[in-house]
């Protein structure tokens, strides 16, 4: 059990939460292949297959948010599918590994960096600009999956911090690699029941 953490230890969480935003919003294009197997496995790891009863979703690729945003309707009541949530089971080991009031003190130090940059508006550029764009006519659902993708990075941060810094282990490799390919190969998509968005990069409105 993980009971305190070295003021060293401490500093290097900004670090990973930087090494994973890199991550999120790197200027590559994307690798269709690699989307499409990394998006198939993330729906077959939450088990959304089978709960609308087919094997793979239909995948939609446009070049902009403003082509994505349009193509569902601003005002969409469509509710989005969180596939963050296939890292859930592993999120669970490794906090289980903490005392409960360490792991609840790293979440609010993690936080207090995701508020600092957001004051700067260097968090999520991708949220800041569909919101300046839309404001208040977007849709909850629309927003509301904009705010899951944002959310993959403090998860992912704190994870990967875990992992490699305190050597914490869990025993779902697939579950934390699909996760890490979502963040790295399709940061800004929007999953639905049957379909997913995905924004080509580098992203712009």
């Amino acid at each position: 059990m993980i009971a305190e953490l070295t003021p060293e230890q401490l500093m290097l969480l900004p670090a990973y939460r930087s090494k994973w935003q890199q991550r999120a919003f790197s200027l590559e294009s994307l690798h269709h292949p690699t989307v499409t197997n990394t998006i198939n496995t993330a729906y077959r790891l939450y088990g959304y297959s089978e709960l609308y009863g087919y094997s793979e979703p239909t995948l939609l690729f446009f070049d902009s948010v403003r082509q994505a945003v349009e193509h569902l309707g601003v005002s969409s009541s469509q509710t989005p599918l969180n596939l963050v949530m296939l890292v859930n089971p592993v999120i669970e080991q490794v906090r289980s590994q903490f005392a409960p009031l360490l792991w609840t003190k790293l979440w609010r130090r993690l936080g207090k960096i995701y508020a600092n940059e957001m004051g700067t508006m260097t968090a999520d550029p991708l949220f800041a600009m569909v919101r300046e764009q839309y404001g208040r006519t977007l849709s909850d659902p629309i927003k509301r999956a904009i705010e899951l993708n944002s959310s993959m990075i403090s998860d992912g941060a704190l994870l990967d911090f875990c992992i490699t810094v305190l050597g914490c282990t869990h025993t779902e490799p697939e579950r934390w690699q699909t996760f890490t390919a979502l963040i790295e190969h399709c940061p800004w998509h929007l999953a639905f029941a049957d379909f997913c968005i995905v924004c080509e990069r580098p992203i712009w409105m």
